[in-house]
């Protein structure tokens, strides 16, 4: 599995967030040493955890198992954008018939 982390948002973002419902900003130092506290206070102490909705991650992954996938997508973890498998299909056309015990074959395609 190979995962490359693309953008993230910068913590200043969510401290921004959390200082607007008590209009603190003069308090903020711009996601240094006082806006992680309070982004750990707020949102994992105190549990307003929808404080922390403010932060996004977007990865880059492959390599992972379609069942690992399948899991993904279940749980709604993220927001999935996959290779079609209209594309995966094309790909496979022109390969030979699989037969019973051919798992060297296979084990190419699993993603």
């Amino acid at each position: 599995m190979q995962v490359k982390l693309l953008n993230f948002t910068p913590l200043w973002v969510c401290s921004n967030a959390i200082r607007t419902c008590w209009q603190s900003f003069e308090r903020g130092d711009c996601g240094g040493a006082k806006d992680l506290a309070l982004i750990d206070r707020v949102g994992n102490q105190l549990k307003h955890s929808s404080t922390l909705e403010h932060l996004y991650y977007n990865f880059y992954i492959s390599g992972i198992s379609r069942a690992l996938l399948q899991e993904l997508a279940r749980h709604r973890l993220a927001s999935l954008s996959v290779k079609s498998t209209r594309y995966t299909l094309k790909e496979l056309r022109g390969e030979g018939s699989f037969a019973q015990g051919d798992f060297e074959n296979a084990a190419r395609y699993i993603v």
